[in-house]
């Protein structure tokens, strides 16, 4: 209705189920969990299954990232999905959800959690199973300060920053004030980080 009305409309991070807006600001959701596929392809030398812990299944974000770590994982022959388990991007729903995992007997040898906060619920699930974190690798999403300190204790392999964001749709939002024709999709950058990035890449928040 505010599109209808001539009020630009700014998606940040989230696609709406329309395309009546004026600009979508987000990074490459896809890109990053075909990344994050690779990523964990060189760490299991090419063989093992994956388990996903998904973000909320119909957050165009969660389809974006599980769509894009499946065709990720099908470049590599070796590589498999374990089971895409929904932790709809919050900790204590990941504790529950691989905890679950874990009950039914999913074979799996690392974690793609599409959240870092969702990394941090299956890490607390891995302990209370007596599972050492750091013998799954596990990549992340977001990149914020506990991610961050797993990396550290190399209980986490790798996060992907994900920006807010809000910097960029300001001066998108600035732009249509001012009456300059603004892109319809703004791509904002991401970043692998390891542990030897680790040190001098600052969390999100």
């Amino acid at each position: 209705r505010a599109h209808a009305a001539g009020i630009p409309v700014v998606l940040l991070t989230r696609m709406a189920a329309t395309e009546r807006y004026a600009t979508f600001v987000a990074p490459d959701d896809r890109a990053i969990a075909r990344d994050a596929a690779d990523f964990l392809a060189r760490t299991l030398h090419g063989k093992g299954r994956v388990l996903v812990l998904q973000g909320l299944p119909t957050a165009s974000t969660a389809i974006a990232r599980t769509e894009g770590f499946a065709e990720g994982l099908a470049r590599h022959p070796g590589m498999a999905v374990a089971a895409v388990v929904p932790g709809n991007y919050l900790r204590p729903d990941a504790l529950k959800a691989m905890e679950e995992a874990l009950e039914r007997g999913i074979a799996f040898d690392a974690i793609f959690a599409q959240s870092d906060s969702m990394a941090t619920g299956a890490r607390l699930a891995l302990r209370k199973a007596g599972i050492d974190p750091a013998t799954r690798p596990i990549v992340g999403i977001d990149y914020i300060a506990e991610a961050r300190e797993a990396i550290r204790r190399g209980e986490q392999k790798a996060s992907f920053v994900y920006p807010t964001c809000a910097e960029e749709a300001a001066a998108v939002a600035v732009d249509i004030l001012a009456g300059k024709k603004v892109p319809r999709r703004v791509r904002v950058p991401s970043r692998l980080v390891t542990a030897a990035e680790a040190e001098r890449v600052e969390p999100i928040f």
